[in-house]
């Protein structure tokens, strides 16, 4: 009997704390007096979630009174996190802590509420004597009426504070977000914000640099790719900057109730505009003709995207560029992949780079919903992992430089070789029709001279001899000799000019002195002329083009130089043989030694064809020298 009364005894006391507990379940909530916060001054920050309470106002209406005497501050309940994730909506979250210890200094301490995106944050300290402080900050604040000048929204706590100190904070954020307040003593706060600026001024210098780069190489080289890229850098280090507050602090300080739209545009240029940038990066309409057409309509959607969020409520207009990007980096990444089998260096360089930017990309996006906690390293993942990203796309695009310059330069020796070619062809086509029209000349035209020479002589004579020629017919005769003759001597002056047959008789040595002391003479030039007996190795056409660079020479010399003295050497120097013409005459712009002048490019050619190398040393009132210099061996082969 015992044991069953115990037994029960036992469940009646179990039913009737059963009872109880449903009891005080079914009671209202009761307001729960956060727990104090010590204000120590050798700890430099307070994580203060796990002291905050917290309301949500769906309705926004509520007030301090509200919250604090009224029937909804029984409503509030322990956040019990470090860190309060915020839905897109219009509610307002109210948080609440107690403070204690505050006899001492207060004015050094801070409030950081987290993000820099929160629209609007408001600071109640409420004192025990019931004396009421307000600060208002946020994004939506201009800069220059923040409580604390920083870019993120900041709180000093009042000085002088006696006694315990009741603090609320009233955060309202229409797209999603995160808070994550934390207590700081102010010279702990700015020591570690100096180390994040730090980061972000060596991560904006490093989009700078890049952008810059991309920028001058596009004057350059006039490629869409490298502007794209540019244009891409802009946005992303402006959507960063602005993230961070930086765009508040510096680009629109005064900026009252407008803040959020710069941001909304920036966040979708940042996520367009890798689009058109691996668009012509990889020259998608000649490989992917299909996937290009989606990623035109995807830009085209994302320009259009531009006039459309201004008008849409803010939640919407923060997401709707977030979905869309989600889809264009979905395209992007199957353009890259299907880039592999046509453009496979090109196509590494942009999936390297897209396994950079998603890890910062997740990690931005992580943070600002308040999924991670917002460490440094959080903070300083995003911009680590772009300007990584950034930096790799630099490289890709000095690669395409070097591919770009290599093909130029393919061009320039294709162009070079089709033009010696060309020259070769025009300058032996030319050679072969001097030698036809001299052997024409001297065959047929200069053995009819001398037919003609011999008929008028025999006549002549004969009719002298008998006395019956009168002296006007004698005259008349001897007139026609001395003018055959004559034409016969220029006939075989142009001969010679037309193919150099002192050459074969003289050699290639003495054919140029001969040639050159006539010239010179002719022209009343004095003539200094040292050359060697050289040449007779090289090749007939290798011979014949040095004769004709020799006369080329002689010839502008005499025509154009204005010269009084000249001198012509040539000689042997190791295995090369140098031919030098220089002379005293008026000279001319050296800048223009060969384009401006015809008969320079002409022995420019012909050096070209024997591989040897021009120098023309020039100035106006100073002479001229022509040097060249041609290998013995192979020359003209």
């Amino acid at each position: 009997m015992g044991v069953v009364r115990q037994r029960y005894r036992r469940r009646c006391l179990a039913a009737f704390a059963g009872l109880c507990a449903g009891l005080i379940a079914a009671l209202p909530p009761v307001a729960r007096a956060a727990t104090p916060v010590p204000l120590d001054p050798e700890v430099p920050v307070v994580p203060l979630g796990p002291h905050i309470d917290l309301l949500e106002d769906d309705s926004q209406a509520l007030s301090l009174a509200d919250v604090r005497d009224g029937p909804a501050a029984e409503r509030f309940r322990p956040m019990a996190a470090e860190r309060l994730r915020l839905t897109a909506g219009s509610t307002a979250y109210w948080l609440r802590f107690a403070l204690s210890g505050t006899n001492a200094d207060t004015s050094d301490w801070l409030i950081d509420v987290g993000q820099a995106t929160l629209d609007f944050v408001d600071a109640y300290f409420v004192q025990s004597d019931g004396t009421v402080s307000h600060q208002v900050s946020g994004d939506m604040q201009p800069f220059t009426a923040r409580p604390v000048p920083h870019r993120l929204p900041l709180f000093r706590l009042p000085a002088g504070t006696a006694g315990p100190l009741d603090v609320y904070l009233r955060v309202v954020k229409k797209a999603p977000g995160a808070v994550q307040p934390r207590l700081w003593r102010a010279e702990a706060f700015f020591a570690a914000d100096g180390a994040r600026r730090t980061i972000h001024g060596i991560y904006f210098g490093v989009l700078i640099a890049v952008g810059l780069y991309a920028a001058f190489v596009y004057l350059s080289l006039r490629d869409p790719t490298y502007c794209w890229y540019a244009l891409y850098v802009l946005s992303i280090g402006l959507f960063i900057a602005a993230l961070h507050g930086y765009g508040g602090q510096f680009l629109w300080p005064d900026a009252a109730g407008a803040a959020n739209l710069p941001q909304r545009l920036l966040a979708n240029a940042a996520l367009l505009m890798p689009t058109p940038f691996v668009r012509a990066y990889l020259r998608t309409w000649e490989i992917l003709p299909r996937l290009d057409r989606l990623m035109r309509l995807h830009i085209w959607v994302g320009m259009a995207l531009f006039a459309v969020i201004p008008l849409l409520p803010h939640g919407a207009g923060s997401l709707t560029p977030v979905a869309h990007g989600i889809l264009m980096q979905m395209t992007v990444i199957t353009v890259i992949l299907s880039a592999f089998r046509r453009r496979p260096r090109q196509a590494a360089f942009m999936a390297a780079a897209t396994v950079l930017w998603l890890p910062g990309i997740v990690l931005l996006g992580l943070r600002t919903f308040g999924f991670i906690a917002d460490t440094p390293a959080a903070e300083a993942g995003p911009e680590f992992f772009t300007g990584l990203e950034t930096i790799l796309f630099a490289f890709a695009l000095a690669d395409r430089v070097r591919h770009i310059d290599a093909a130029r330069r393919t061009a320039e020796r294709s162009a070079a070789d089709a033009r010696g070619r060309l020259a070769r062809q025009l300058i032996e086509s030319i050679d072969r029709e001097r030698r036809r029209i001299a052997g024409v000349l001297h065959d047929s035209v200069g053995q009819k001279l001398t037919l003609i020479r011999m008929r008028l002589s025999p006549p002549t004579a004969a009719m002298a001899a008998a006395g019956s020629t009168t002296g006007a017919a004698k005259r008349t005769g001897d007139g026609l000799a001395d003018l055959a003759d004559e034409a016969m001597a220029e006939l075989r002056d142009v001969a010679r000019s037309l193919h150099p047959y002192q050459i074969e008789a003289l050699g290639l040595s003495r054919a140029i002195e001969a040639m050159a002391r006539d010239a010179l003479h002719q022209a009343s030039i004095e003539a200094e002329i040292e050359v060697e007996p050289l040449g007779e190795d090289l090749p007939v056409e290798a011979r014949t083009h040095l004769y004709r660079i020799a006369q080329e020479a002689m010839t502008n010399v005499v025509k154009h130089a204005g010269a009084s003295r000249c001198r012509v050497a040539l000689r042997r120097e190791g295995d090369r043989l140098c031919l030098e013409v220089g002379d005293d005459g008026k000279g001319f712009e050296s800048g223009r030694s060969v384009d401006g002048h015809l008969g320079l490019i002409g022995i420019d050619e012909r050096v070209r064809l024997l591989n040897g190398e021009l120098a023309v040393d020039t100035r106006p009132g100073s002479g001229t020298r022509i040097s060249v210099s041609l290998p013995v061996d192979g020359t003209g082969a």
